[in-house]
């Protein structure tokens, strides 16, 4: 047995030495005839019930994590060696592989149950394929995600009613209240592993879901805190560690909640505020340090990645900020360190009292990392508008830019926070793209004898320096393919055989005049567009995957209704935006037709939304963000709100606008209740 065992090692590691590069591992190991031999004492355990011996299965397994740290190797365990990618193959290795780590899991399943050794092998495996996306989509009908949580529930429940370890104990030999059961820290460690494997589904969107889907996202989170504050790795095959799947979870509602509630956001708060208010001992400085050269210098730098990447997602700032206001103090003591997303906000990003500035050793430091900060987090426009309707931080930048005029009151006075505030403000009031406007640098020009070129101003409209000048497109038709084939489907009727064949047309089409002659494509043609394109798309029947109902509301109900402030503030911005471009003429008018175009749209989807009963604040109404997608179909219609709702109205039937239109699948009864967290 000994020789045997040495030879199977010898063997599992030639066969894991071939793996060391993608290119060895494609030519020796990524064969049918090999995978075969090697699945034969897992399919003879799985459809025989006949195990195999526990070294066998752990050096299998090995090889085939080995293979699957690897690109080529995954494609030939998920589709064989001559299968097509994202085609089902059943006979692909991945499949016997998930059964065998399924049943393993389950205890009823096996006369002779796996070892948690061997369970463990498989399941990492398998975690490897299900921590991607496209691995994810073949294992998620297996449904590994229940059996592992419900294996850690178990195993959860065995090491709670197991004995504590105790010096009176003997060393190893530490068993359950019966005597007779597993050791207390093999029970122990098994639970981690299977913490472990359920917490890396998180890797991926779908994955998330999955996790929420089975109650435990908290003490999967709780466990990645610990294995994050420690700096480990996330396994022996994957060198990143933990900042990917915190960033993954933050961007959902469920998912900041559960950071919170673990401990994470405080410390890294904590560590934050050490970094900048404080000494390497964490204690406050008797002198200020050395003024950093950089704004976000290197040790505030990880701080300033991680927030960013917890406050990303407008869910997840929702959730945190919805509906909570800030201290605002009358004194603050240095002692006082924020713990918090919004005592944070308090402390560095709304500095408007001169409290606030007293409270801060290294004010403009602080300070500067705040507007930083804020920069990041106003990239997302409900979060811009969630922060104005709340906060008023347009009224808190300007009046810390009024506040740096000089003694004169002609000027102002340029340093490292004016020239933040006057970026914010110019990118959070004047959207756009390069072409429709300029922002203002954030560095001065050294070999100049005006360093700082931007006007710097403290009240709205902004100066016409941050804006460019938007000419109308030629009124003079101008023939071209996709004009040509518009003008010819007027003519014809379209039908269930002939929309294929014109939408292909219409997209060749599209893409060649918008790469060559772009200039070309004037409102009436994207109009037109539109229009043709959705009728065709709809006389295909199995474009249509939601039901189209009809709409029966008139203006006077919708008139009674109210949007909420966010809301009417994203209207002005639309509005502001559709003059700039010039697009729309009469700004009380487009105001109160995308008002109730606005309204329509949410009554329309109130009539196909269930009603949730749930502890996330996006959840609980309508939808809480604004309807960016509406306002931007308003605006290609050039204001018409009748053209508008006809479009979005058909559009809302197809597939596409679960993915384009973000209201449109809130609460939807089009979705399983599973999906809502």
């Amino acid at each position: 047995m000994y020789t045997g065992c040495i030879g199977a090692w010898v063997v599992t590691e030639t066969l894991k030495m071939s793996c060391t590069t993608e290119a060895s591992c494609s030519r020796c190991l990524c064969k049918d005839s090999i995978i075969t031999e090697l699945l034969k004492p897992v399919l003879n355990w799985l459809h025989n019930d006949v195990p195999s011996s526990e070294v066998t299965m752990l050096h299998v397994a090995d090889i085939f994590s080995a293979m699957a740290s690897w690109e080529s190797g995954r494609q030939v365990l998920l589709y064989g060696e001559k299968g097509e990618k994202f085609k089902i193959n059943r006979l692909a290795a991945i499949h016997a592989i998930s059964n065998f780590a399924k049943k393993a899991l389950d205890s009823s399943e096996f006369s002779t149950q796996p070892s948690p050794a061997v369970t463990g092998a498989f399941l990492f495996v398998c975690r490897q394929f299900y921590s991607t996306s496209e691995g994810l989509l073949v294992l998620q009908p297996y449904g590994l995600h229940h059996y592992v949580a419900n294996a850690w529930r178990v195993a959860s429940r065995d090491a709670a009613q197991s004995d504590t370890p105790t010096p009176n104990m003997e060393v190893n030999k530490i068993t359950t209240d019966e005597g007779d059961g597993e050791p207390y820290e093999d029970t122990l460690a098994w639970e981690q592993t299977l913490i472990d494997n359920l917490l890396n589904f998180a890797s991926t969107p779908k994955g998330l879901l999955l996790l929420q889907q089975t109650g435990a996202i908290n003490e999967a989170v709780a466990y990645m805190y610990t294995r994050y504050a420690k700096k480990l790795q996330v396994s022996k095959t994957e060198k990143f560690g933990y900042g990917t799947m915190v960033t993954q979870v933050a961007a959902t509602a469920p998912g900041i909640v559960a950071l919170q509630s673990t401990g994470f956001v405080k410390t890294l708060i904590n560590g934050l505020w050490t970094i900048l208010e404080c000494g390497p001992d964490d204690r406050p400085l008797l002198r200020p340090a050395p003024p950093p050269m950089q704004p976000n210098d290197r040790a505030s730098s990880k701080f300033f990645t991680s927030l960013m990447n917890l406050l990303s997602a407008f869910p997840a700032v929702y959730e945190v900020l919805a509906e909570k206001e800030l201290e605002n103090k009358e004194s603050y003591t240095f002692r006082e360190v924020p713990d918090t997303i919004i005592g944070l906000l308090d402390r560095l990003v709304m500095v408007n009292t001169r409290s606030k500035v007293h409270s801060l050793f290294n004010e403009e430091q602080s300070q500067v990392f705040g507007l930083r900060l804020l920069s990041v987090m106003t990239c997302c426009l409900d979060t811009l508008l969630l922060l104005e309707c709340q906060y008023k931080i347009w009224d808190m930048l300007l009046q810390g830019q009024e506040h740096n005029k000089t003694t004169d009151g002609d000027g102002f006075i340029v340093d490292m926070l004016s020239i933040e505030r006057n970026h914010i403000l110019v990118r959070s009031y004047v959207i756009g793209g390069p072409s429709e406007r300029r922002l203002p640098c954030r560095d001065l020009e050294k070999a100049s004898d005006d360093p700082y070129p931007w006007p710097l101003f403290a009240s709205f409209p902004v100066p016409k320096e941050y804006t460019t000048t938007i000419s109308r497109p030629s009124a003079i038709k101008q023939d071209t393919d996709l004009s040509k084939l518009l003008s010819k489907s007027q003519s014809s009727t379209p039908s269930a055989a002939n929309s294929k064949e014109w939408l292909q047309k219409c997209q060749t089409a599209y893409c060649k005049v918008m790469s060559i002659r772009h200039e070309s494509v004037t409102n009436r043609v994207i109009t037109d567009l539109l229009d043709k394109v959705i009728t065709h798309t709809l006389m295909v029947p199995q474009n249509e995957i939601f039901p189209l109902k009809p709409c029966k509301v008139t203006d006077s109900a919708l008139k009674g209704q109210k949007l909420t402030d966010l809301q009417m503030l994203g209207i002005k911005m639309v509005i502001r935006y559709g003059q700039h471009l010039k697009l729309i003429s009469n700004s009380s008018d487009a105001t109160e037709n995308l008002t109730l175009l606005l309204k329509k749209c949410r009554y329309y989807f109130r009539t196909q939304q269930r009603s949730m009963d749930s502890e996330i604040r996006c959840l609980q109404g309508d939808y809480t963000g604004h309807d960016w997608f509406v306002s931007t179909v308003f605006l290609l219609m050039a204001g018409n709100r009748d053209k508008a709702w006809s479009f979005l109205h058909n559009f809302s039937s197809v597939l596409a606008s679960g993915y384009l239109w973000m209201p449109r699948l809130h609460a939807s009864v089009s979705l399983c209740q599973q999906c809502f967290y």
